[in-house]
């Protein structure tokens, strides 16, 4: 690899690694969340993460036309941003409808551009790395998650509970959203011959 693709493949590695320990401290404890705060049915739990499913499936089938204007690491970036965002305010919102809006969009807005993510960047490294890049990647994101996972047990049952799991997740997606940031600067508009 160059110098390039040096850093491309890093903050790709540093990234997922960020994201993936911010996401499993709570993005798989969903239906244990929306039942410990609100006390709802099974049923309409289960609505709301199909909900959250549904709106990544619309967003992932547009993502590219928003790349296609806007430049894929500019989407990138303030999509990035955005959801950090959208987590803190999970922290502090305890009403139903606007709690579920909040997660149903970030879960959308994180998703939808993972597609965008994975392609650029494995579009700009050597076809010879690409199947370990991918093996490193799935390291780095099962292993980040499976201790956030083991934190989860901890913070929920503190005095604080899930204000702190939200708080502490969103500073690691904030830490993700400068790594992009970076990752923006760098590709100085190489994106722009990505869709041709």
């Amino acid at each position: 690899m160059d110098e390039f693709q040096k850093k491309i493949f890093a903050f790709y590695i540093f990234s997922t690694a960020s994201v993936g320990f911010g996401a499993g401290l709570f993005i798989h404890f969903g239906n244990v969340i929306f039942y410990d705060l609100f006390a709802l049915s099974a049923t309409v739990i289960g609505f709301i993460l199909a909900l959250a499913q549904f709106g990544t499936s619309i967003g992932s089938t547009f993502s590219h036309k928003l790349g296609k204007k806007f430049g894929a690491s500019k989407v990138l970036m303030l999509s990035n941003l955005a959801v950090p965002i959208l987590i803190l305010m999970l922290s502090f919102v305890r009403e139903p409808i606007s709690f579920t809006a909040i997660y149903v969009a970030r879960f959308t807005i994180m998703n939808m551009v993972n597609p965008i993510f994975n392609t650029l960047v494995l579009s700009y490294l050597p076809k010879s790395i690409l199947a370990s890049t991918a093996g490193i990647r799935s390291f780095a994101n099962n292993t980040s998650r499976a201790f956030a996972a083991m934190l989860f047990s901890v913070l929920a049952t503190s005095s604080s509970g899930y204000s702190i799991i939200f708080l502490i997740s969103s500073i690691f997606y904030f830490v993700n959203a400068l790594v992009i940031y970076v990752f923006y600067r760098i590709m100085k508009g190489k994106d722009s011959e990505f869709y041709g």
